[in-house]
């Protein structure tokens, strides 16, 4: 998981009404990491990836 809904509602929206209901959140949040994993050629899902990611992406990552 690349964003919590925390983080897409208070972050992303700066707490405007979220388009995505909480309950559907997992399944786009999913959709969108693979379309990530996809173009990064899952350079971010790997620990390597992570490391060499700019401090201001990687504070924006959960921790697994």
């Amino acid at each position: 998981m690349y964003a919590s809904y925390g983080y897409y509602e208070s972050t992303y929206l700066m707490d405007r009404k979220p388009k995505i209901p909480e309950d559907d959140f997992r399944f786009w949040e999913k959709q969108a990491e693979r379309v990530l994993n996809q173009y990064t050629f899952s350079r971010l899902a790997s620990n390597l990836g992570r490391q060499s990611l700019p401090k201001n992406i990687k504070l924006r990552m959960p921790r697994n």
